[in-house]
């Protein structure tokens, strides 16, 4: 059985996984043309699908789904026509969004500490996220930069979430809601402003 993972895993978690089961082939495939190349013999697929990946797949029987909502197989007509079984994080993660949801309700309605920021200057202007991933709070200055079909993106390092920089909008999961964007402005001083954006 082939497994394709296509989200960041380290090796020092990845490692024992594979010990504990030789009769699994795990392929740790991180960027698209791998993903592509990998999927075609593929049986199971842990992380995310795309239609494009979907299109190549021969084989695939099972996608493990890395977060708890699901919606973007509408934009995979392919997985859903097919055989494959999806399932999600639904249980696993359940515990935790609700810890962080309520975490982050208490400091907004308290304003309570601070709130720390990814900050990217790109070409004359500043690009400004919250610096925590929405899916679990995994450090975004800590991840990498990538084009995602033309579109500057950030990758969290923790699970392969992939925001665009202009909008926050999620590319890949498993993050399933955008990540906080901030309105700039560069006074004359050099000093940066930054606030919340309204859209």
């Amino acid at each position: 059985m082939k497994l394709l993972v296509n989200t960041q895993w380290p090796e020092h978690l990845m490692g024992p996984v594979r010990e504990e089961f030789p009769q699994v082939e795990f392929v740790q495939a991180n960027d698209p043309e791998t993903v592509q190349r990998e999927i075609v013999d593929a049986d199971a697929v842990f992380g995310y699908m795309t239609e494009e990946m979907s299109q190549a797949a021969r084989q695939v029987r099972w996608v493990q789904a890395m977060s708890a909502g699901v919606e973007w197989i509408w934009e995979t007509p392919t997985l859903q026509q097919g055989d494959a079984v999806l399932t999600n994080m639904r249980g696993s993660h359940a515990a935790t969004i609700a810890e962080h949801t309520f975490a982050m309700l208490l400091s907004v309605s308290r304003r309570l500490g601070y709130i720390q920021l990814f900050v990217l200057r790109h070409n004359e202007g500043v690009i400004v996220l919250a610096d925590r991933c929405s899916h679990l709070a995994g450090p975004l200055h800590q991840g990498r930069l990538v084009a995602e079909h033309g579109d500057p993106c950030v990758v969290c390092p923790w699970h392969g979430s992939t925001f665009r920089l202009m909008d926050g909008s999620v590319k890949h999961g498993p993050a399933t809601a955008p990540a906080p964007t901030f309105e700039t402005r560069i006074r004359s001083d050099g000093t940066l402003q930054v606030r919340p954006s309204l859209t």
